[in-house]
């Protein structure tokens, strides 16, 4: 049985050349997922603003010229510079405006850490979700 292909033509005004499915289109210009087309698009672009965000909140911390962080990248370690940082304001070693500075930075970590956290979420959603098909 030879495969058909879609009945749709592409942008350039070619007949689309992928296979069509039982309804002689393909997944891309079938008309009854328009929703499911439109709902990927719009998590696709959530995903590149946050990637976007993330990016620039790497850049920001870069230009800060704080190289030397500690590895933030888990929640124990967070907290346990977070104990170190306190310890230092303690003994003298760190005024509190100094403290409030690196703990701002650790948010900012933090936030980046979530953030990263939800790109690989909606990654593996976008899988799934070619799995299914």
């Amino acid at each position: 049985m030879p495969k058909t292909t879609c009945q749709a033509q592409n942008r350039a005004g070619q007949p689309c050349r992928r296979p069509a499915s039982t309804g002689g289109w393909c997944a891309a210009h079938d008309p009854t997922k328009t929703e499911e087309r439109a709902a990927l698009g719009r998590t696709a672009g959530q995903a590149s603003g946050a990637l976007r965000s993330l990016e620039a909140e790497k850049r920001a911390i870069a230009r800060l010229g704080v190289d030397t962080l500690p590895d933030l990248s888990t929640v124990q370690k967070v907290q346990a510079y977070l104990v170190s940082i306190a310890a230092r304001v303690e003994a003298g070693a760190l005024t509190p405006r100094q403290a409030s500075a690196l703990t701002a930075v650790v948010r900012l970590s933090k936030d980046m850490l979530a953030l990263e956290t939800d790109i690989k979420l909606l990654e593996e959603l976008e899988q799934a979700k070619k799995g299914k098909r």
